[in-house]
């Protein structure tokens, strides 16, 4: 260990709340290299299909990380994926790639990250920060079909055998949301902020996180001691006893802070006045019931189905409606549960029902218009909540 590496203290953006300790796992340091290469004419047709197969191969595996997952994290992770997935759908992003192949007789890698940085420039200009940062979301994508097109395969989070903390110039929403199952005790990045996708996918899985912090892949080697401040935004380098000792009294104090904000939440919620207000739950998936006890929810005011019919070919039949409301209702008594029909347009059905497309599901045929339209499905739904009342 160079002498320089000893408690060396870095300093980032605190994305997620949050002190743990553990090895480091070194990631991605960089942009995907590619190699620049001119295209006969004759060839532009064969260097589309490959950028075609790219395109379909990186769908499919946004598609697989979302099975994976399951029900296993909360809605906001999902609709980060999802939205990924559209990018990977849009159409005219990638005939504009595909006319910079044939226009400047490029490769397919060559062509895409024209295209990806012109596009970066434009959300750049954007003075809104929310805004800036889609254009991060467009570069994740233009990265995972880069990769496909380069042959080159992430480290695998989800196979880790020990508990690490991982260290990465940047990481995407989805490989942030597999960590729920995975060794990771928390993450620090190079690039990010707190209103980044990464950073809220990490708060909605409560893992600690650092972004923003400059050079940390050129400072961390694998196997180095990390101490990660999610509150301070700070990351510690192979850090000395006195160091750890100051973390370990720190963590202790928040952590008590925690327990007592806790048992605030656990009492009824009512005004000084003796005023009584409900607090009730919105949940997206069954798993997220562990939390109303945690926070105090007394029942659940909105239970979105969506997740019932996403990912899968057939729509649920009225036995797996009936076990799914059946465990909700089970878990919030004797508390209330409000559930609402889907919210859906034929466009998100991976098979059935089939629907002609439109030009725009979320103003044309979803949601109650749709499920008029198809009653058998509506009634089938209808007939599980039924039974679970």
């Amino acid at each position: 260990m160079s002498e320089n590496r000893q408690n060396l203290k870095l300093k980032g953006i605190p994305a997620s709340e949050g002190i743990v300790a553990g090895p480091a796992y070194v990631m991605s340091r960089t942009r995907l290299p590619i190699v620049r290469k001119r295209i006969s004419a004759r060839q532009l047709n064969k260097e589309i299909k490959r950028l075609r197969r790219a395109i379909e191969r990186a769908g499919a595996e946004l598609n697989k990380v979302k099975v994976q997952l399951g029900r296993k994290i909360a809605r906001e992770p999902f609709s980060i994926i999802d939205a990924h997935l559209l990018l990977i759908q849009d159409q005219a992003l990638w005939a504009e790639v595909e006319q910079k192949i044939k226009e400047e007789e490029i490769n397919a890698e060559w062509a895409l990250r024209k295209v990806i940085n012109k596009w970066l420039k434009i959300f750049a200009g954007f003075k809104d920060s929310y805004l800036r940062e889609r254009g991060y979301d467009l570069e994740v994508v233009g990265e995972r079909v880069l990769s496909k097109l380069v042959g080159h395969r992430d480290k695998d989070l989800s196979s880790l055998e020990e508990p690490v903390i991982v260290i990465a110039s940047d990481l995407r929403p989805d490989q942030t949301a597999q960590m729920i199952s995975s060794q990771v005790l928390g993450f620090a990045t190079e690039a990010g902020s707190r209103t980044s996708h990464t950073a809220i996918v990490a708060r909605s899985l409560e893992i600690p996180a650092v972004v923003g912090v400059e050079r940390i892949t050129e400072l961390v080697e694998d196997g180095d001691i990390i101490i990660l401040d999610g509150i301070e935004g700070e990351v510690l380098i192979n850090p000395g006893e006195k160091f750890c000792g100051v973390y370990q009294e720190k963590k202790a104090k928040w952590e008590a802070i925690n327990q007592l904000l806790q048992e605030y939440a656990l009492p009824p919620s009512q005004t000084q006045d003796g005023y009584k207000i409900e607090l009730s739950a919105n949940l997206e998936i069954l798993d997220e019931i562990n939390f109303l006890k945690k926070y105090g929810a007394e029942g659940v005011g909105l239970y979105r189905t969506e997740y019932l019919y996403l990912d899968r070919e057939r729509a649920p039949n009225e036995e797996e409606h009936f076990e799914n409301y059946r465990r909700l209702a089970e878990a919030v008594k004797p508390y209330s549960a409000v559930i609402r029909t889907f919210d859906l347009g034929g466009d998100k059905f991976a098979s059935e029902p089939k629907l002609a497309e439109e030009m725009n599901p979320a103003l044309g045929l979803r949601a109650i218009r749709f499920c008029l339209k198809s009653p058998e499905i509506f009634k089938t739904q209808l007939r599980g909540i039924l039974r679970a009342s």
